[in-house]
């Protein structure tokens, strides 16, 4: 399925999954996963436009929480992803930076 029908080109996903030692199955959300607040911004400062879903809002995802930037990210760039998850009755704030390859 297409996760923003409304926009055309997108950029990749950046996706946060939750896990343990049990998982009750395939049709779940065990954990009860929770995005409460997701950033996406390049290491200048610059805010990335994003659509952000979790199993509340998308049953398909199950176990995971995504943000997708409205536009393809730039190539060579550095990026800061932030998001704030609950799950399993706790709340955490999980970070990473990543640079973007070279175009082709």
């Amino acid at each position: 399925p297409d996760p923003a029908p409304d926009h055309g080109v997108v950029g990749t996903p950046i996706t946060v999954t939750v896990s343990g030692e049990a998982i009750v199955g395939p049709d779940s959300n065990p954990y009860a996963l929770q995005l409460v607040e997701a950033e996406l911004r390049r290491v200048d400062g610059d805010v990335v436009s994003i659509l952000t879903s979790d199993p509340t809002q998308d049953g398909e995802l199950k176990q995971m929480a995504v943000m997708l930037p409205l536009d393809p990210l730039e190539p060579e760039t550095q990026y800061v992803a932030t998001v704030t998850v609950e799950w399993s009755g706790r709340t955490e704030v999980l970070a990473t930076s990543f640079t973007t390859a070279p175009p082709p």
